[in-house]
């Protein structure tokens, strides 16, 4: 599973569709660009739907956050890498998703 920060993707839609519209804006009345218009017009309308998806998709529940244990294993699943160098480059446990960027106890 990969945890995705849902706040700042929703922020980017939001971005993604002002841009959208404000191009849209600028050719609303040009004649000449009928075609182009369309086709932003039908690009607005995805980025619309698509940032309702992203406010309106569920969420789970708090992560936890903490650090490895002196055994090297998570101290929310009891998750133990194979190797102690593992523990150095994993910021999450893999098995529960647990944010393990904190101070290691020692």
């Amino acid at each position: 599973m990969r945890l995705i920060d849902g706040d700042a993707l929703y922020e980017r839609v939001c971005e993604l569709e002002a841009q959208a519209l404000s191009y849209v804006g600028k050719i609303v009345n040009d004649e000449s660009k009928m075609e182009e218009r369309k086709i932003w017009s039908a690009i607005l309308a995805e980025r619309t739907a698509f940032k309702y998806d992203v406010y309106d998709a569920p969420t789970i529940e708090e992560r936890n956050k903490g650090s490895w244990t002196d055994d090297n294993a998570c101290p929310f699943c009891g998750f133990q890498p194979w190797y102690e160098r593992d523990i150095h480059t994993l910021s999450y446990c893999p098995n529960c998703g647990a944010d393990m960027r904190g101070e290691r106890n020692e």
